[in-house]
């Protein structure tokens, strides 16, 4: 198996960007991580375990927002079908797991927004506190009721048969 021609041009395009904007961290990751998947389909023989930990790789926070990673991950998970690997549904996962959503603001009306996000910074069960961010950048506890956790949905797995 020889390197796709999609992949073939997205690994120029990042190279193109590194050398327009030295400084893109995103397009110097991009080319570190063609090369790699290059490295390895070329190299033939993928495994499973191979394959999972390279979208790994792809889908590490510090990749996110990025356009072209979008074009990377459905090349690379293209050419895991081929290959007839389980593959994700979905793309990769930005919601944060250490969020809830305000339901109610209590007595803290000034502090907090119903229905707003926040990020909770620690948690004390046995007191059923959250140490949030409050929407006057102060963090200080709250008590858990006022809260609703985002709930992140299981990710499910398909290969090309079951298509």
């Amino acid at each position: 198996m020889c390197m796709s021609e999609s992949l073939s041009e997205l690994l120029e395009y990042f190279l193109l960007l590194t050398k327009q904007e030295p400084g893109n961290a995103q397009a110097q990751r991009g080319v570190a991580l063609a090369r790699e998947w290059s490295h390895l389909v070329e190299r033939g023989g993928i495994t499973k375990v191979e394959f999972k930990n390279f979208l790994d790789r792809v889908e590490a926070p510090e990749n996110h927002g990025y356009l072209s990673w979008t074009m990377f991950w459905a090349i690379v998970r293209g050419q895991g079908y081929e290959l007839n690997f389980n593959v994700p549904d979905q793309y990769p996962r930005t919601i944060d797991r250490n969020k809830v959503s305000c339901i109610s603001n209590g007595e803290y009306t000034d502090q907090l927004t119903v229905e707003k996000e926040y990020e909770i910074r620690k948690e004390d069960t046995e007191q059923r506190q959250l140490r949030i961010e409050n929407d006057v950048a102060k963090a200080r506890w709250y008590p858990t009721t006022l809260f609703n956790r985002i709930v992140v949905p299981e990710r499910t797995w398909s290969r090309k048969e079951d298509k």
